[in-house]
Formats: C-alpha cells, structure tokens, sequence
C-alpha cells in the first residue's frame, strides 16, 4: 500500500462506519490504528453518552422506581496526567431529576468502596451516535482526585478495551 499522511487518513476515516473502523481498519497496521484512535478520541468519545441505570427502594415491589444517572464527556474530564488510554466522564444528570440526591448519595459510597474502583458488573449504557449498548466496562473507577467540592467525582475507565466491547 502506498504511504499516504495521517491528515488524508483522518479525512478518510471520517467517512467510515465507527465499527468497520475500530474492528477490521484499526488492526490493519501502526499508522492506521494511530489514525482510528485518534479520530475516536478526538471526534467520537465527546459525542458519547454513558449512563447507569438505577433503582431506588420502594414500599411497592411491583411498582419499581427506575431511572438513570448520565455522564457525558465534558471539559471537566480531562484531567492532567491522565493516559491517553484513560478517559474520564463527568457526572451529568439523573433521570428523572428527582433521584440526583439519593444517587450521589450512593455515588460517594461506591466511591468510598473498594478505594473507588467498580466492579465489572455494573452495567452501563453506553450511546455512540445512534446506537446503544449495555455493557459491564472494564478498569472503571471513580476519580476522587478530581472532584470539584459539592460535584460527583467523574467516572473513568480504559476506553480502548471499552470499544472493543462496544462494537462486539
């Protein structure tokens, strides 16, 4: 294959389908998972949506209170130091707005817990584009160092190994 530059590559790849990208160009070769990789984290990781659904204890088991916590990519979330492998999450809103209190209320337990690591079998809904997937995700913690008094701390995790399950 002739060598084309990484700025013709990611005019290219703009134009892909985000699964054919990340599962069948991104192991092509170096140059192009350089490519694919910075064109997720520059153009598609802001665009996602990552939220946890919960429930809240109720007297009435067949009417159960469900909603979800949102957390979005925002300016917040990058922090310094952090890897390039590493993505953070800031904590959005609850659906229905009503839950927020007794969510971040269980947001700093879980945070507490475990030095803020979560386990794998939490499962998150993850929104790309048009497409949603729940999925447990892989190396997530809460970032305590990050907080912002009075805010929850922001979700982070390993996102290379996120999108792979992502698109599986």
């Amino acid at each position: 294959m002739p060598y084309l530059p990484n700025e013709i590559w990611l005019d290219i790849v703009a134009y892909c389908d985000p699964r054919d990208l990340w599962l069948s160009l991104r192991p092509s070769n170096r140059q192009l998972s350089d490519c694919v990789e910075q064109y997720f984290r520059d153009e598609l990781l802001p665009q996602t949506v990552i939220s946890l659904p919960i429930a809240l204890p109720t007297y009435d088991i067949r009417q159960p209170m469900r909603g979800k916590a949102v957390f979005q990519y925002t300016e917040c979330a990058r922090g310094e130091g952090q890897s390039k492998d590493r993505v953070s999450y800031c904590f959005s809103k609850t659906e229905p707005w009503h839950y927020q209190a007794q969510f971040l209320d269980r947001w700093q337990g879980m945070r507490e817990k475990a030095d803020g690591r979560l386990v794998d079998k939490l499962r998150w809904d993850i929104q790309l584009i048009d497409k949603t997937v729940t999925v447990g995700l892989k190396e997530a913690r809460i970032d305590a160092a990050q907080a912002v008094e009075a805010e929850a701390a922001p979700l982070s995790f390993e996102w290379k190994s996120n999108m792979t399950r992502f698109f599986r």
